[in-house]
C-alpha cells in the first residue's frame, strides 16, 4: 500500500470526515468513542497549519461541537447544508424547511425493526444498520426520490444511513466554500473521507490541485488509501509529532 502523504503543514488545509474516517464506525450515532489523544492531535494540528483545518462531517455543527468540546473547530455540518469557517461564530442554519408531506413519506420508509430516523432540523437521516433485513426498498426510495427532487431536495446514499438534505449542498460544496475563505485560501486543500457521501469532496479535488486520503476502501480522485481511522489517527499523530 502506498505510504500516506507527507504535506507541507504550511501550505496544506486540512479537511476531515468524523464518522468512518477520523472514528470507528459504531452501530448507533450517539455510541462512538472518541480516543483520548485525538482532540489533542487536531488543535496541534490546527495550530501547525495556522488554523487551517476543518470537520466536513454529516453530522450537525452542534453535535460535533458536543463531541469534541471544550474544543471547537472550524466545519461543515450535515453534509454541507451548515458551514462554519470561524470555530468561535455562532452556528447558523439554512432555513429551508422539509415540507411535511416529503417528511411523512421520508419518515414511512422505517418498516423494520432496528430501523430509525435521525433528526437533524436541516435533514433528516435514515438509519438501518441495525435493521435485520439490512436494505430498503428499491421502489418506495425511488419514489421518495422523485418527491424530493421536485421540492427541491435530494437523497444521499451513504453507508447503511439515507438522508434526505437540501438539494445542491454537499461535501464537495462546502470544500470549495472554504477555498475562499482565510485562513484556507491559498493552500492546497488536504481531504480524508471513506464514504460514499464524501465521494462529493473527492471529486471537487482535481480542480483545486488537492490531496485525497481515503478510508478503507478506495475512491476516484483519492491517490492515497489508509486501512482504517486507526492508520489514520496515528498518521496523523505522527504529522503534529514531527520537528
Amino acid at each position: 500500500m502506498r505510504p500516506l502523504p507527507a504535506p507541507d503543514l504550511t501550505q496544506t488545509a486540512f479537511f476531515l470526515d468524523i464518522d468512518g474516517t477520523l472514528l470507528d464506525i459504531a452501530p448507533t450515532p450517539d455510541s462512538i468513542t472518541i480516543p483520548p489523544s485525538l482532540t489533542d492531535d487536531l488543535l496541534a494540528l490546527r495550530a501547525r497549519c495556522a488554523g487551517a483545518l476543518a470537520l466536513v462531517s454529516g453530522r450537525t455543527l452542534e453535535n460535533i461541537d458536543g463531541l469534541f468540546a471544550p474544543a471547537r473547530f472550524a466545519a461543515a455540518g450535515a453534509h454541507g447544508a451548515q458551514v462554519r469557517p470561524d470555530p468561535d461564530a455562532v452556528i447558523g442554519h439554512m432555513h429551508r424547511p422539509i415540507p411535511f408531506e416529503l417528511r411523512s413519506l421520508f419518515t414511512a420508509l422505517v418498516d423494520q425493526p432496528g430501523m430509525f430516523i435521525e433528526d437533524k432540523e436541516v435533514t433528516l437521516a435514515l438509519h438501518y444498520r441495525l435493521a435485520a433485513e439490512g436494505a430498503l426498498a428499491p421502489a418506495r426510495v425511488a419514489a421518495v426520490e422523485e418527491a424530493a427532487a421536485r421540492a427541491g431536495f435530494s437523497l444521499l446514499h451513504g453507508k447503511k444511513v439515507l438522508e434526505l438534505k437540501p438539494a445542491g449542498t454537499d461535501k464537495g460544496a462546502a470544500l470549495r466554500t472554504f477555498m475562499t475563505l482565510l485562513p484556507f485560501k491559498g493552500r492546497r486543500p488536504l481531504f480524508a473521507g471513506d464514504d460514499v457521501t464524501d465521494g462529493y469532496a473527492f471529486a471537487t479535488l482535481k480542480d483545486l490541485d488537492g490531496i485525497g486520503i481515503a478510508v478503507g476502501r478506495s475512491f476516484p480522485g483519492a491517490a492515497y488509501e489508509a486501512s482504517n481511522p486507526s492508520q489514520l489517527r496515528g498518521w496523523l499523530h505522527n504529522l503534529v509529532s514531527a520537528p
